[in-house]
């Protein structure tokens, strides 16, 4: 259904359709009075919307940052496309406006626009950008130099570039990636910084669970958060061997901070108390007492899931960006 939806937009627009526009999914993209456009039906988190994106020359705008909203408000063409007395807040408030570019979201709940309306709308934003920008017509948006070239995908943007101007971006990502990787780790210093964190977590996770006597998984998601924080601030550039370290300092402070749950818990419950002999005890059964209804691994999946998150987010930066002839 979906890709009957961008077929029928792209015979109305005569646009093309790709696997992977801006919404890193399938789309509709090409050019429209020299602006070049994309649309798609897509999901942000829970929510289903159409997405529209308008490309104008480089910082040719000139309504203000508040022109787009204004064209939008009192356009009657937007509102006889949308099927509605006045445009939606919330279609209102998803406009964006950059330095190249107007972005905006039509969310919907039960049924998907058709992609008449889809159309129709595509072309209002059109409008909205001949209104006040420059298109970009056939013009290098690298070096503004007249190109015959067809529009490009850059990274599932569509783009007019020529071929010196990918040559040069290209050289210059490499250079940069080179740069990336010639810069120094310092693996001593994340695993102190590991270390040291961990130890402090693992205290903090089973002595608050001791006082309230329950576990916040929420705090399993901080403690990978924050130790994969401080690790990659220790070892400033991070290799394999610091996320692997990551991993396995999250699980070590995760069992640690239930381990010392167990033994408060144990040493509230027993004559003599705290003691050498109840550590050892409670270290032999740690793992029974901790896995047996299931609790220690739902703790340690939380953690991993804090420290993914970090490591994707401060994953090695990508230089390159891949081109891809529209045609």
């Amino acid at each position: 259904m979906a890709q009957k939806r961008l077929v029928r937009l792209a015979d109305l627009t005569h646009l093309k359709t790709v696997a992977k526009g801006p919404w890193q999914g399938p789309a509709v993209v090409g050019s429209m009075q020299g602006f070049p456009v994309a649309a798609a039906w897509n999901r942000n988190e829970r929510q289903s919307q159409v997405s529209f994106l308008v490309r104008f020359a480089k910082g040719s705008w000139s309504a203000g940052p508040d022109g787009l909203t204004t064209f939008a408000s009192a356009s009657g063409e937007l509102r006889q496309a949308l099927g509605k007395k006045a445009v939606p807040k919330a279609l209102l408030k998803s406009f964006k406006l950059t330095e190249d570019g107007l972005l905006c979201h039509w969310p919907f709940s039960l049924f998907a626009p058709k992609p008449e309306a889809v159309a129709t709308v595509l072309k209002v934003l059109v409008g909205f950008a001949a209104k006040a920008a420059k298109p970009v017509a056939e013009q290098c948006e690298g070096c503004g130099r007249e190109t015959r070239e067809g529009l490009w995908m850059a990274d599932g943007v569509p783009v007019r570039v020529c071929t010196p101007c990918r040559a040069s971006q290209d050289e210059q990502a490499r250079r940069a990636q080179e740069a990336y990787e010639s810069l120094a780790s310092n693996p001593m210093a994340g695993l102190l910084y590991g270390l040291l964190t961990g130890m402090v977590l693992a205290v903090l996770w089973g002595g608050l669970a001791f006082l309230i006597h329950r576990i916040f998984l929420w705090g399993a998601i901080g403690i990978g958060v924050a130790l994969a924080w401080s690790i990659n601030r220790g070892m400033e550039k991070v290799n394999h061997f610091g996320r692997m370290l990551t991993v396995l300092l999250t699980l070590a402070t995760v069992l640690a901070g239930d381990y010392l749950f167990i033994l408060f818990s144990a040493a509230r419950e027993v004559e003599g108390g705290l003691s050498l002999r109840l550590a050892i005890v409670a270290a032999q059964h740690f793992f029974e007492a901790n896995f047996q209804n299931g609790s220690g691994y739902i703790s340690l999946l939380f953690a991993l899931v804090g420290a993914g998150y970090i490591l994707y987010m401060n994953r090695p930066p990508r230089f390159r960006v891949t081109y891809e002839p529209l045609g």
